[in-house]
C-alpha cells in the first residue's frame, strides 16, 4: 500500500495553483543528448514556460553551471514527469563546459553542493511557480555508477581474493598497487587525474576531471578489494534497493537512485549455461530393444540477456536419429518473459519498500532536524535580544552592517546628529547621550561582541541549511509517492503482464520504457515447442515452428504456426500443417474470455506417402481438406468460492457445407466450489464431443462421446487424511447404438511425521472407438483398472537419515477378448549420511507368461543395492549390483560402476559409467552378455558482459 504525504513545500499562491515540482540532475544519452527530468504534481492540465538555472556552491563562491529556457512544456493533471531536452530549449548564458563533459563522458555528476532554481511562467510572462532547492552529491562514488564499475573492473582483473590477513607494510604496498592501477586506467582520458588521501584509518583515491571533484573510492589491498567488489555486486543483484541512500545530506530521491542503479544493471548482460557431450558404446543390443546402443549425444543450454530481456536457447542432438523416422534432436529458442516479470516485480517491490522506509525515516528526521532548526532559531533570537540590549543598536541596523559595530554606530550617530540639528527634544538628546556611553563600553568588547554575532549568523545558516535539506527530502519523497500512486493503477489486475509492469515503472525505474516492442511480448518460442491452448485446438502436441504473443492493452493476441508431428500406431510419422490465432480479453477482473481459430491440414509429404494411400491407390478427398476449428474459452471466478471453466468449439471442413450443430461441436464445462470455512472442494463437469467433430492432430480422438463427472476432495482428522472421490459416466454414440461406462475412482493419503505415510488409490480407465475415426489414427477399445498402495516412513537422527518405502501396484486391462493382468511389489530402503548414500530394494513382478494370449502367470524377483561415496572435493564413485530370478533360474545379473571427477578451478566435470549384464530370457535359451560404457563431459559457464565505459574504451 502506498501512503501519500501532503506537506507544505510552496507558498500559498502556489498551493492554490496546485503545483509541486522537483528536479533531477542532467543526464546524457547518445539518442537524445542532454536532458533534465522534472517530476511534478499538478491540479490542472496546463502549458507553461520552464526556466532552470543551476550553480555549484563552493567554499568561497559559487560557479554557474547552466541556464535553460523551455517553451510550451505540457504539464498534465496528476503526478507525472517530463524530460526536458536541452536541444529543444534556449541556452541563457554560457554553460560550464567541464561540467557538461563530466556528464557526457562519465554519466555522473561531480561531488559537491548544488543550488537549482526553477521558474514556471505563464504566456504573459508572469511567474506561475518558483522554487529553489539545495542538493548534495556525496564524495563517495555512487553504487552502480559507470566510473565506479570501470574502476572495480580494472582493479579486480587478474586478482585472487585474499585468503589471510596481511601485514601493515604489505597492505601499504597493495594500496600503492591499487593506486597505480587507477592512474593507468585514467591516463588515456585527457583532464582526469587521481590523488591518494588518508582519512581516519582509511585510504581513498580522489578522482578529478579538470577543476571538478568527481568522487572518491576507498582503496584496500587488491585481494580484499576483489572480495569487497564481489560482495557488493551480489548484494545489489539480490537486493535491488540496497544501494539507495536515505540519509538527509545526500538524498536525491528514491526513484532517481533506483533509475541510476538500474542503468548499471542494464549495462551488464548476464549469461549462464552448460554443454554436455557423451558417447555410449556396447557390444550388443539389450534384449527386446530396437534402440541403437552405440550413439553419441550433445546437449546444451544458454540463458542470456539481450537488451535487458532474458532469452533461453536449448538444443539436443543424438546420433540415434540417423535410423529414426521420428527425430529426438531439437533446437528451442525461448523468450523468458516470466523471469523478466519476476525481475521487474522484484525491483518494483524494492522501490515500494524503500519508499515506505524513506517516508518513515523522513517523519523521524522532520521531528529531529526540524526541532534542531527551531532550537537554533530560538537561540538566535535570544542572542540577538542580548546583543541589542548591550549595544543599544536595533536588530535592523546590526543586520544591515553584518554585525560591524563601528559602521552601525556611525549610522546611528549620523541619525542622532541630524535629529539634534533639527531641534530635537530633551528625550532625543538623552538617547543620543546614552548611545555615546554604550558605544564606548561596547567597542571596548568589540571582538567578543562580533564573535557572538558570528555565532548568531552561524545558527541562522545551520537552521536554513537543515530546513532546505528537509524541504528537499520532503519534496522528493512526496513526488515519488504521488507518481507511485498514479502508476499503481496498472497493477490492479490479478495477473499483470510485463507490459503492465513496465507501465507502472515509467518514471520510477529504467525498465519503464514502453516504447520498446519487447515489453509487449507475452511469449516467444521457436523450434520444437509444445503448447497447451485449449482442449479442442492445440492441447500439448509437439510442434515444429514458432509461437508469439503480444499484449495490445485491452486484449492479448497470439499466433502459432508450424508443423505438428507424431508417431501413429502403425509406426509412421504423421505431419499436419497447423496455424492457431488467439485473442484474450481480461479487462474484467476475475474473468477471462478467449477466442481461438485453429487451422490444420495434412502436409503434402504425408499425402504423397504410399503407406497412407495404400496399395490400391485409393484417395480420401475429405481428409485432404483443411479443418477449421473456431473455439471460445471462458475462465472466471464468481465470488470467493466458485471457479468456472468452459470451452465451445466446432469443426468446419473447407469447401464443404457448413453445419453448426451438436454433431460437429465439442463443448465442455467445469465448476469447482470451495465450501466456505472447510477443506471440502466440490467438482462437476460435462463434456460433449459430436460424432462429426474432427481434429486429427489431437493425441487422442474422442468423437461421439459424452461425459459427466462429479468429484470431491476433503481433509479429515485435522489434515491427517486427505480424500479424493471421482465419478465418471461416459456415453459412446455409435452409428446404431450407444455404449455406457460408469467408473468410480478413489485416492486416500495420510500425512504425518510421527506415523508412516500411506496412500491408496483405485483408478479405472476406458477408451472407445468411433466409426468416424480417420484411418490414420487407429484405436482399440480398452477397459481396465489400476490399484496402487504405497507407504513411506523416515527416521532422522542427527545427520543420519533412514527412509523406508513400500509399493504395490496391480494393473488389469481388457482389449477385445484379451485380458492382461500384472502386479508389482517393491520394498525399498535408503540410508543417507553426510558423505555416503546407500539404497537397496527387493521386488516381485507377476505378469502373463504368454504376452500374445495373456495366459498363465510368471513371477520374477529382483534385488538391487546401490552405494555412492564422494572422495575429497573432486571425486565421486558409485556401485550398483542387481539380480533378477524366477522359478527356472537367474534371468539377469548386472553390475553398474561409475566415477566422476570435477575440476577444482574450472566448472568441468568428467564422468565414466560402466555396466555389465548377463541375460537369460527363458529356461531353454543360453545366457547373453552385454557390456555398456558411457563417457561424458559437462561444462558449466556463467559470467557478465559489461558495456565498456569511457575510460575503458580509450
Amino acid at each position: 500500500m502506498t501512503i501519500l504525504l501532503y506537506l507544505p513545500v510552496c507558498t500559498y499562491a502556489q498551493w492554490e495553483r496546485g503545483i509541486r515540482l522537483v528536479t533531477d540532475f542532467p543526464e546524457y544519452s547518445r539518442s537524445h543528448g542532454f536532458s533534465q527530468r522534472i517530476s511534478y504534481q499538478s491540479g490542472i492540465d496546463t502549458v507553461l514556460e520552464v526556466r532552470i538555472r543551476c550553480w555549484q556552491i563552493r567554499d568561497t563562491d559559487s560557479v554557474h553551471l547552466y541556464s535553460y529556457r523551455f517553451s510550451d512544456v505540457k504539464l498534465r493533471k496528476g503526478a507525472h514527469f517530463a524530460d526536458l531536452r536541452y536541444r529543444d530549449g534556449v541556452e541563457e548564458g554560457r554553460s560550464n563546459a567541464s561540467f557538461s563533459e563530466v556528464i557526457r563522458q562519465l554519466r555522473t555528476v561531480p561531488a559537491g553542493a548544488y543550488y537549482t532554481e526553477v521558474k514556471l511562467l505563464g504566456s504573459d510572462g508572469s511567474v506561475y511557480y518558483s522554487t529553489g532547492s539545495t542538493e548534495y552529491i556525496d564524495t563517495l562514488l555512487p553504487e552502480r555508477s559507470g566510473l565506479k564499475a570501470s574502476l572495480e573492473h580494472q582493479l579486480s582483473r587478474g586478482v585472487q581474493a585474499a585468503t589471510a590477513k596481511t601485514s601493515r607494510k604489505a597492505n601499504s604496498r597493495q594500496i600503492e598497487a591499487s593506486q597505480r592501477k587507477v592512474n593507468r586506467s585514467l591516463r588515456p582520458v585527457k583532464g582526469m587525474e587521481s590523488r591518494t588521501v588518508h582519512e581516519g584509518d582509511k585510504d581513498y583515491t580522489q578522482i578529478y576531471y579538470k577543476e571538478f571533484l568527481i568522487g572518491k573510492y576507498e582503496l584496500s589491498s587488491l585481494g580484499d578489494l576483489k572480495e569487497k567488489i564481489s560482495n557488493g555486486r551480489r548484494q545489489l543483484e539480490h537486493v535491488p534497493g540496497a544501494g539507495v541512500a536515505t540519509d538527509l545530506n545526500n538524498f536525491s530521491g528514491v526513484s532517481a537512485q533506483m533509475r541510476e542503479l538500474g542503468k548499471g544493471v542494464k549495462n551488464e548482460s548476464r549469461y549462464k549455461g552448460y554443454i554436455d557431450v557423451s558417447t555410449n558404446r556396447a557390444n550388443a543390443q539389450d534384449p527386446q530393444s530396437v534402440i541403437d546402443q552405440n550413439y553419441s549425444e550433445v546437449q546444451g543450454s544458454l540463458d542470456v540477456e539481450l537488451m535487458g530481456v532474458p532469452f533461453n536457447v536449448e538444443g539436443f542432438y543424438t546420433s540415434q536419429d540417423a535410423n529414426r523416422k521420428a527425430k529426438a534432436s531439437y533446437l528451442r529458442f525461448h523468450y523468458d518473459v516470466q523471469t523478466a516479470k519476476e525481475k521487474l516485480q522484484q525491483r518494483l517491490n524494492a522501490y515500494q519498500s524503500k519508499l515506505k522506509e524513506t517516508m518513515g525515516k523522513g517523519a523521524g528526521m522532520e521531528s529531529v532536524y526540524g526541532s534542531y532548526a527551531n532550537s537554533l532559531r530560538g537561540q538566535k533570537t535570544q542572542l540577538l535580544h542580548r546583543l541589542v540590549a548591550e549595544s543599544g543598536i536595533d536588530s535592523g541596523t546590526l543586520s544591515r552592517h553584518n554585525g560591524d559595530l563601528e559602521k552601525a554606530y556611525a549610522e546611528l550617530e549620523q541619525k542622532g546628529k541630524d535629529s539634534l540639528g533639527n531641534g530635537a527634544d530633551s528625550s532625543t538628546k538623552l538617547r543620543y547621550q546614552r548611545l555615546q556611553e554604550r558605544k564606548e563600553k561596547t567597542l571596548a568588547r568589540k571582538a567578543d561582541f562580533e564573535k557572538r554575532y558570528r555565532s548568531l549568523e552561524d545558527n541562522v545558516r545551520k537552521a536554513e541549511h537543515y530546513e532546505r535539506l528537509l524541504e528537499n527530502y520532503r519534496n522528493k519523497t512526496m513526488i515519488d509517492s504521488a507518481i507511485m500512486a498514479e502508476r499503481s493503477k496498472y497493477l490492479g489486475k490479478g495477473d499483470p503482464s510485463y507490459k503492465d509492469l513496465s507501465k507502472s515503472a515509467v518514471g520510477i525505474l529504467p525498465e519503464g520504457n514502453t516504447k520498446k516492442f519487447l515489453t509487449g511480448l507475452t511469449h516467444f518460442d521457436a523450434g520444437i515447442i509444445n503448447k497447451y491452448e485449449s482442449a479442442y485446438t492445440m492441447s500439448g502436441q509437439n510442434l515444429k515452428g514458432f509461437s508469439v504473443g503480444y499484449d495490445a492493452g485491452a486484449v492479448r493476441t497470439g499466433l502459432t504456426l508450424g508443423s505438428t508431428e507424431y508417431v501413429s500406431r502403425d509406426g509412421n510419422v504423421d505431419h499436419y500443417s497447423t496455424m492457431l490465432l488467439r485473442v484474450d480479453n481480461h479487462t474484467a477482473q476475475n474473468h477471462k474470455f478467449s477466442l481461438l481459430y485453429n487451422l490444420t491440414m495434412p502436409a503434402k509429404t504425408m499425402m504423397s506417402d504410399n503407406q497412407f494411400i495404400g496399395k490400391n491407390g485409393a484417395t480420401y478427398p475429405s481428409f485432404r481438406s483443411p479443418t477449421q476449428i473456431p473455439s471460445f474459452v471462458y475462465d472466471g471466478k464468481l465470488g470467493k468460492y466458485l471457479t468456472l471453466h468452459t470451452e465451445a468449439a466446432t469443426s468446419i471442413k473447407y469447401r464443404q457445407q457448413q453445419v453448426f450443430d451438436m454433431e460437429h461441436s465439442a463443448i465442455n464445462g467445469q465448476a469447482d466450489f470451495q465450501v466456505p470455512k472447510t477443506s471440502i472442494l466440490l467438482k462437476a463437469g460435462w463434456e460433449h464431443l459430436g460424432r462429426s467433430f474432427e481434429n486429427n492432430t489431437l493425441p487422442y480422438i474422442r468423437s461421439g462421446t459424452e461425459r459427466y463427472t462429479l468429484g470431491t476432495s476433503f481433509d479429515l482428522f485435522k489434515g491427517f487424511l486427505s480424500t479424493k472421490l471421482d465419478y465418471n459416466f461416459l456415453v459412446q454414440q455409435n452409428l446404431s447404438s450407444n455404449a455406457y461406462s460408469r467408473k468410480w475412482g478413489i485416492d486416500l493419503k495420510t500425512h504425518s511425521r510421527r506415523y508412516p505415510s500411506v496412500g491408496i488409490s483405485y483408478k479405472p480407465f476406458s477408451t472407445f472407438r468411433s466409426a468416424s475415426d480417420t484411418l490414420s489414427v487407429p484405436q482399440r477399445p480398452v477397459q481396465g483398472e489400476v490399484w496402487t498402495v504405497r507407504s513411506s516412513y523416515q527416521i532422522k537422527r542427527h545427520k543420519i537419515v533412514h527412509r523406508f518405502t513400500a509399493l504395490w501396484n496391480r494393473n488389469k486391462s481388457t482389449a477385445d477378448t484379451l485380458q492382461y493382468v500384472s502386479a508389482t511389489l517393491q520394498l525399498g530402503y535408503v540410508l543417507s549420511l553426510p558423505k555416503f548414500t546407500m539404497n537397496a530394494s527387493l521386488g516381485r513382478i507377476d505378469q502373463p507368461a504368454n504376452y500374445a494370449s495373456g495366459d498363465g502367470v510368471m513371477s520374477s524377483y529382483t534385488a538391487m543395492l546401490g552405494v555412492q561415496q564422494p572422495i575429497g572435493k573432486q571425486w565421486n564413485v558409485n556401485l550398483g549390483p542387481s539380480i533378477a530370478w524366477t522359478d527356472w533360474g537367474v534371468q539377469r545379473l548386472a553390475t553398474t560402476a561409475g566415477v566422476s571427477w570435477a575440476m577444482q578451478a574450472k566448472p568441468l566435470t568428467v564422468r565414466l559409467q560402466m555396466r555389465y549384464s548377463r541375460y537369460r530370457m527363458n529356461a531353454t535359451e543360453a545366457s547373453q552378455e552385454l557390456y555398456v560404457g558411457q563417457l561424458g563431459i559437462n561444462y558449466r559457464f556463467n559470467g557478465v558482459y559489461r558495456k565498456k565505459s569511457m575510460i575503458e574504451s580509450q
